[in-house]
């Protein structure tokens, strides 16, 4: 159709000249001819309109397709690696603490049992005590029973609280672990997801911006024969106004066609 209206265009523009300059004439068959080929431009110039907005549909629907590769990545939920590792921090800080109550209460402990101190008396006994020395030998006993006593109630409430704290930090790195364990596998299957919403959204797009390329050249070389078209078609209709013009208003006509810098689509 460019070369039909290309060869159209040469003759209606030398047709014109012809009638401005007064070498040419028009007859009622030619102008009637004339008058239902600018019906025909006019119809064309609506067709290229119509075939401009699809080929502009194509290249939005090819640029919206590229954007839609966004939902291979946006379906992948961090949120309960995100809450599973939260969970695991905040039991890992509060571990120190127990930790922390563990070693002091074993610490006091230790301290308790290593500074024994008992009564002097006790480490004087003789080997072979004779009768005369048993009146100071028992009172040495009682004495030292009192302070075993004593001792034994402060040293059996520090190895309980040294036992509790041990069970109670042990418990907690227990609790801890498995906090850790079930982070860790949360985010192995997150870490999986993710590589493979990766991995399809880069194979997407990959895709899709080929296919894109192909639009646009597809487009890019029906716009150029598109724009010949219409440009043609538009000075065949000035040219047609021209030829359709009084004559005292064709020459001026015609200086605007020979002119016209034609918008296109």
């Amino acid at each position: 159709q460019e070369e039909h209206l290309a060869r159209i265009l040469s003759t209606v523009q030398k047709l014109a000249v012809g009638v401005v300059n007064g070498t040419e004439h028009l007859s009622e068959v030619v102008a009637t001819a004339l008058s239902s080929m600018s019906d025909e431009m006019k119809l064309i110039q609506n067709g290229i309109n119509v075939s401009h907005a699809e080929d502009q549909g194509e290249v939005d629907r090819a640029r919206n397709d590229i954007s839609k590769c966004d939902e291979h990545v946006q379906v992948v939920n961090a949120s309960f690696a995100t809450t599973r590792e939260e969970t695991h921090s905040t039991c890992r800080s509060s571990e120190v603490g127990f930790k922390q109550t563990k070693t002091n209460a074993c610490a006091q402990y230790l301290a308790a049992m290593q500074g024994l101190d008992p009564p002097d008396c006790a480490a004087s006994f003789p080997a072979d005590p004779q009768l005369v020395e048993l009146p100071g030998m028992l009172i040495c006993v009682q004495t030292t029973a009192a302070w075993w006593r004593d001792f034994n109630a402060t040293a059996t409430d520090l190895a309980a609280s040294c036992d509790a704290a041990s069970a109670n930090y042990a418990n907690k790195m227990l609790s801890c672990n498995s906090a850790q364990t079930l982070y860790e596998a949360t985010f192995c299957i997150y870490y999986t997801e993710l590589t493979g919403a990766c991995s399809m959204y880069g194979q997407c797009r990959t895709s899709k911006i080929a296919e894109q390329q192909e639009v646009h050249g597809d487009v890019m070389v029906a716009e150029t024969s598109r724009k010949a078209e219409y440009t043609a078609a538009t000075h065949i209709e000035c040219f047609l106004q021209v030829l359709m013009a009084k004559p005292q208003q064709q020459l001026a006509l015609l200086q605007n066609c020979l002119s016209l810098q034609v918008s296109t689509p």
